[in-house]
């Protein structure tokens, strides 16, 4: 294993996002005099992008097309990206992490299910320290995870190969797509999903806290 560039996930994997996530959902369900749901809830709803999520949420009756179900997910948009950073953090480590891979010239990428300009507006307030090569949320020019496209355009456009590059996530949809697209799948057991989850999805290595991914880099390299 020669690890010479990572793909993270956002939400679950350096952001604990979750209560604005929820804040924002349970405010869109009460609206509606629908029940709402707990953190432990919004974590499993969490990761295969916003339409999924809000399906989730909403009573089944309310598929994607219907009006109601159309009404939220503008709702939901549109208040959450407002609100997408009152309670969102980094979380313990990344601060850490982040700061070392950066000295060591590793190429860093963000890849997520999450709306582009959502995506955007988190990345801006937690991340702006540090250079990222990509900054990719779903706007649609690629499938989402666990799809290998977006993954594979990454790995082009830095010049490394797939099987160089480790791709770190905290859901099941991360796994799949390290393995679609041929490269090295590290799960967090800090984020939203069990450990027996990602193992499950096939992660090739779990870690316990941020640190343990500087040891998956060898021999990085640096993207002019």
């Amino acid at each position: 294993m020669n690890i010479k560039a990572i793909i993270f996930d956002l939400d679950g994997t350096l952001v604990n996002s979750v209560r604005d996530y929820a804040d924002t959902a349970n405010d869109v369900l009460n609206s509606y005099d629908f029940p709402t749901h707990t953190l432990q809830d919004y974590q499993r709803f969490l990761g295969n992008g916003l339409v999924d999520f809000v399906q989730s949420i909403l009573p089944a009756c309310y598929e994607p097309g219907s009006r109601v179900f159309e009404k939220c997910l503008e709702q939901f948009r549109r208040t959450y990206t407002a609100n997408c950073c009152n309670y969102t953090t980094l979380y313990t480590g990344i601060v850490d992490l982040l700061d070392e891979l950066s000295s060591a010239n590793v190429p860093l990428s963000l890849l997520t299910n999450k709306p582009h300009e959502m995506t955007l507006k988190v990345a801006q307030a937690y991340l702006d320290r540090w250079k990222f090569f990509h900054l990719m949320g779903y706007q649609g020019l690629f499938p989402q995870k666990p799809a290998p496209n977006a993954a594979l355009h990454i790995a082009q456009s830095i010049g490394i190969a797939p099987d160089s590059i480790a791709l770190v996530g905290d859901t099941p949809a991360d796994m799949h797509t390290a393995r679609n697209a041929g490269m090295y799948g590290v799960g967090v057991a800090w984020g939203f999903r069990s450990v027996e989850e990602l193992q499950e999805a096939g992660a090739s290595k779990i870690v316990t806290e941020p640190k343990q991914i500087i040891d998956l880099v060898t021999n990085a390299c640096v993207v002019g």
